[in-house]
């Protein structure tokens, strides 16, 4: 394939194996790829590295919910952004924050390893819940460390790539909650990389 965002595709793809390579005894990498709209004029990719045991729910949500038409990304919108915070997405619903589904049925529980995991920095992601135990589809982009959710939400990701995708996500962003957002930003496609 021809290059795409100022990288070949066979590039991409191998920096990706290689970090994907890197499995720590019992863990495994998946990599998941979202291509995310601010309304503006350019848009990007981002990519994520979700390292965890087999058993962790939080990533196989977000995996599911890229794949068919009940449980998709694609078209919705991240509804709630807050500069020097984060970016709330998955409500594909509704896209207020009120929605989203899981594709366990009911909300399902949060995971103690994704508990243990720290806000420790940016570009991190973690299940968005409403309580103990309400995991659903909704999840966000960490844009700083937040040690008041340790504990509280499960941390199962990293962006490792298309940062400035993020970064750009944030200046869509207001300062407080009920402030309109400036521009909109939504899921033009996803799914996962695979070799």
């Amino acid at each position: 394939m021809g290059p795409r965002r100022g990288i070949t595709w066979d590039a991409r793809k191998a920096i990706v194996l290689a970090m994907g390579l890197l499995i720590v005894s019992y863990f495994f990498v998946m990599n998941v790829l979202f291509d995310l709209s601010p309304q503006n004029p350019s848009h990007g990719a981002s990519q994520t590295n979700a390292p965890g045991k087999l058993e962790d729910s939080a990533r196989e949500e977000e995996k599911k919910s890229e794949k068919g038409p009940e449980y998709s990304y694609k078209g919705s919108v991240c509804h709630r952004i807050i500069k020097d915070f984060i970016v709330q997405c998955g409500d594909f619903t509704r896209g207020t924050g009120t929605g989203g589904r899981s594709i366990y049925g009911a909300a399902f529980d949060d995971e103690p390893n994704g508990l243990r995991l720290q806000h420790s920095k940016r570009y991190l992601l973690q299940m968005a819940n409403s309580g103990r135990n309400t995991n659903g589809s909704q999840f966000c982009f960490m844009l700083k460390a937040a040690p008041h959710l340790n504990g509280k939400h499960v941390v199962f990701g990293e962006v490792i790539d298309g940062f400035d995708v993020v970064d750009k996500m944030e200046g869509a962003g207001v300062e407080k909650d009920g402030t309109p957002l400036q521009h909109k930003v939504s899921f033009t496609d996803g799914g996962e990389l695979l070799f």
